[in-house]
């Protein structure tokens, strides 16, 4: 399925970038990106992208390439009952692309007219099954759903 995978297990799995280290990313899946967008979102990512401009301040190009190489990875977490299973999650991560929110820390923050394009590989959906002692009044939330999208972005300065 490209490199999706082996990256987030990689990345999520290292303490000096993740909080999520402490687990076992060996029982991860990946989930189709592509389809799972065209059948919630009705957008067409797989080949062709699209490009939201929101208000006149920052423009967004999102592609999918399971085989880019990528900088970072994007995530969102949620403990349920596994009715929702991970759909909560994966919607949040492609809020924070779409939107513009996400960006690599290691550059710089994007300024208003920047032009954020954005690779994406497939979702990488880590459940875990455990009572959570913290959660005492809510006994019966056990499932914990992680996901994480890789990215690979870049930044075309605003030309204003």
């Amino acid at each position: 399925m490209g490199k999706s995978l082996k990256f987030i297990q990689c990345r999520a799995s290292d303490s000096s970038v993740s909080t999520y280290s402490d687990k076992d990313w060996t029982k991860a899946v990946e989930v189709n990106l592509a389809d799972f967008a065209k059948s919630v979102f009705h957008i067409d990512l797989d080949g062709h992208g699209i490009f939201i401009r929101i208000e006149n301040t920052l423009s967004t190009s999102v592609v999918i390439d399971t085989n880019a190489d990528f900088d970072f990875f994007v995530s969102s977490q949620i403990i349920s009952d596994s009715t929702g299973l991970y759909f909560q999650p994966l919607c949040e991560c492609l809020e924070k692309i779409l939107w513009g929110i996400a960006y690599n820390k290691k550059g710089k923050a994007p300024q208003t007219g920047d032009e954020l394009h954005y690779v994406l590989g497939n979702a990488v959906v880590l459940h875990t099954l455990k009572p959570f002692g913290w959660l005492t009044e809510k006994p019966w939330l056990t499932d914990e759903y992680i996901v994480c999208i890789p990215v690979k972005m870049w930044i075309e300065k605003s030309k204003g």
